[in-house]
């Protein structure tokens, strides 16, 4: 968090001053390069032509029960207190922050296919990041232009794994919002969690929101 502070947050700027907070800055400075975690839509974002932006996606129900956890977790005014089932609802109808996931989607995908900056965007999947890192770990560092022998590669590469960032919570949990005593934010990091709480009608609502939205959209939005 103190490297790749939230973009959204507030926190991360000195406003007075109208820069990063000196923290990001430092370091920033000695990574050489500005780097931020957000949530924001595409045409919310600054566009040059020497910026990169990687999009990280997930299954939508996973994504769905993370970000419930997520918000139900906080410890702060934007708490959610309500039900699964009403979470998912207001999520899949763009009620809840950052709005629909699936306009989000397309969003970004659109602005990869269609805007100049479309070469700079890459798609990463999240289930392609658990199953295979290091193939993943490589087309990134290709995408940024970086150069790593083989040997660093591989060192660096048990530092990405879930189970590392488990271990070492204190070090990838965002201080953006403060959470509930006992709630670790890097909970489980499973494909296919949503099992554990989608029901029948979920499933069914899911997709039948899901298809009105595809079938609001035009072109061809397949990868």
């Amino acid at each position: 968090s103190d490297f790749t502070p939230f973009l959204d947050s507030q926190g991360t700027f000195d406003l007075e001053r109208r820069g990063l907070k000196d923290i990001y800055q430092q370091n920033h400075t000695q990574l050489g390069y500005h780097v931020f975690n957000t949530h924001f839509a595409w045409e919310m974002l600054p566009h040059e032509s020497n910026m990169k932006y990687i999009y990280v996606v997930r299954d939508g129900k996973d994504a769905i029960v993370s970000f419930y956890h997520h918000l139900s977790n906080q410890d702060d005014a934007d708490v959610y207190e309500g039900t699964f089932q009403e979470f998912l609802k207001m999520a899949m109808l763009g009620q809840m922050p950052y709005g629909s996931r699936p306009h989000h989607i397309i969003n970004w995908w659109r602005a990869r296919r269609e805007t100049a900056n479309g070469s700079n965007i890459l798609f990463v999947k999240y289930e392609d990041l658990i199953l295979n890192l290091a193939t993943e770990v490589r087309k990134i560092i290709n995408f940024l232009g970086l150069s790593y022998e083989k040997d660093e590669i591989e060192h660096i590469l048990p530092l990405m794994s879930f189970q590392y960032m488990k271990a070492n919570r204190e070090q990838f949990e965002p201080i953006s919002v403060p959470w509930k005593d006992g709630y670790q934010f890097i909970r489980k990091g499973q494909i296919g969690d949503h099992k554990t709480m989608f029901g029948a009608d979920d499933e069914v609502m899911y997709k039948q929101v899901l298809d009105e939205i595809i079938q609001e959209t035009t072109g061809d939005l397949s990868v």
